[in-house]
């Protein structure tokens, strides 16, 4: 049987009945919070499916997250507010209870926005000719978030007793040396805008900057991404791309393709001459390549070869990667079967037997 003294008796101002019904509290409350959110899932979200309208799936997606958070919330406000404080933990933990509640509703107006922004704004501006609805629509998505995180911000400082009209009056004195250190920021953001003026590109287009190249993703407000041919992302500052010089592949209908093919040295004429032809008769068969529009010639004694230089143009700037992999397995593939040899690095030294 529970010892019913233990249960009452008194520590800090609480009985202990008192501290593990709070814990009890917090505790159901997290498991309350699991079973709201596999409601939402697996309940809600399947009966909205059914449904011939969209709007109650946004509206799932947006409360979703929020509201299990703002359950847990209630439970931890719950909890401690049946344990007795001193004035000024009681305080501290209303300030944290505030907080938590306006990090909560800021959560909601940006999940709001931005579900609204993605399902009506995007698909409005899909339906546009003009491009500039579409570079505008993420800088909007951002600059939505970044106001309600600055009222959320300017709230918190309110609720943990701070002079807002203070702190935004010392900003002033400390202008000068903000804007020094915010003068990239402000030239990025002058780039962007730059960007979407002269639009020396748009989105999806092919473009190479600093022997990097990929398809425009995304032109923000700060930078500008890239995904590269590997796969990767680049995150370039929008100053960047407006002082440095950047050629828009996709704006050329064709792109070309040049290499070297290096034969070692006791290569004879005949299978030189044979290697070119083979080369040629690659490329003629190729549909993706403009067939009278390359070059294979004999170019160069090289230091540890006898250099041939290929150049080609593909129709479709995207097929290129394509074309370049079956053309270089092609000219492998020929020249083993036609014993051709590639030459590599190679030194030649001459020792003298006299030398002691």
């Amino acid at each position: 049987m529970v010892n019913i003294e233990l249960l009452n008796y008194n520590y800090y101002n609480n009985t202990v009945l008192a501290y593990i019904t709070s814990v009890l509290i917090i505790v159901c409350t997290l498991i309350a919070g699991k079973l709201l959110y596999l409601i939402f899932k697996k309940v809600i979200r399947k009966l909205t499916e059914k449904t011939k309208s969209d709007f109650d799936d946004l509206l799932v997606d947006i409360i979703e997250q929020p509201a299990v958070f703002a359950l847990v919330v209630a439970g931890y406000y719950y909890a401690y507010k049946r344990l007795t404080f001193a004035a000024g933990i009681e305080n501290v933990l209303n300030e944290i209870t505030s907080v938590l509640i306006i990090l909560v509703t800021a959560w909601f107006f940006i999940r709001l926005l931005d579900s609204l922004i993605i399902h009506y704004l995007i698909p409005l501006t899909e339906k546009t000719k003009s491009d500039l609805d579409d570079h505008l629509v993420p800088i909007a998505r951002k600059t939505t978030k970044f106001i309600v995180f600055v009222f959320a911000f300017i709230m918190i400082l309110q609720k943990l007793g701070y002079n807002v009209n203070a702190l935004l009056a010392g900003v002033g004195i400390g202008g000068l040396a903000f804007a020094f250190a915010a003068k990239d920021v402000i030239a990025n953001i002058f780039g962007g805008a730059t960007i979407l003026a002269d639009k020396p590109f748009k989105l999806k287009d092919i473009v190479r900057i600093d022997n990097r190249e990929g398809q425009v993703i995304e032109i923000g407000l700060r930078s500008t991404r890239i995904k590269t041919i590997e796969g990767t992302e680049l995150i370039v500052p929008n100053a960047k791309m407006t002082d440095n010089i950047i050629e828009n592949v996709t704006s050329v209908n064709k792109r070309r393709a040049l290499f070297t093919l290096g034969l070692i040295y006791d290569t004879s004429n005949a299978k030189l001459e044979r290697a070119i032809q083979i080369v040629k008769d690659i490329l003629k068969q190729n549909i993706n390549l403009i067939e009278e529009d390359f070059k294979v010639t004999f170019d160069n004694f090289g230091a540890y070869s006898l250099d041939i230089r290929v150049a080609y143009n593909v129709r479709d700037a995207k097929n290129l990667v394509d074309s370049k992999d079956i053309v270089n397995k092609e000219i492998k593939k020929r020249f083993e079967s036609e014993k051709i040899e590639f030459a590599y690095p190679t030194q030649t030294i001459i020792q003298n037997r006299g030398f002691r």
